[in-house]
């Protein structure tokens, strides 16, 4: 997504009991999201994903996702109640000719959250 692309902003937030778990903000080009729910203030069902799918018929190809362990950003740092350090990741999604259809980023308290990974070692 090229700078200055006039984009629709979704943001979610999950809670566990009482606590925020996750902050998830995506943003989608505007050219992308004309003709669906997402210019809407109401929650998607399925999420961005599927309803782009669905709606749009995109394909989607593949995904560049970078995980950090950082500070939250003040206004990240207010709604998730805390300056603890969070998971951060940041994912662009991309179509069979590389551009990319939405971008997501998505923070994670770290005191939450733990990652594990499994993989064969040659």
């Amino acid at each position: 997504m090229a700078e200055r692309t006039p984009v629709i902003v979704r943001k979610r937030v999950a809670r566990q009991a009482d606590v925020v778990s996750a902050a998830e903000t995506g943003w989608i080009p505007v050219e992308i999201a004309v003709g669906t729910d997402l210019e809407q203030a109401e929650p998607l069902r399925g999420g961005i994903r599927r309803h782009l799918q669905a709606v749009k018929h995109l394909r989607f190809d593949h995904i560049t996702e970078r995980l950090t362990a950082r500070k939250p950003a003040k206004d990240k740092a207010e709604l998730l109640g805390s300056s603890s350090p969070v998971l951060a990741v940041t994912a662009t999604v991309h179509d069979p000719a590389g551009s990319v259809l939405l971008a997501m980023s998505l923070a994670l308290p770290g005191s939450l959250h733990e990652l594990e990974d499994v993989y064969k070692v040659s």
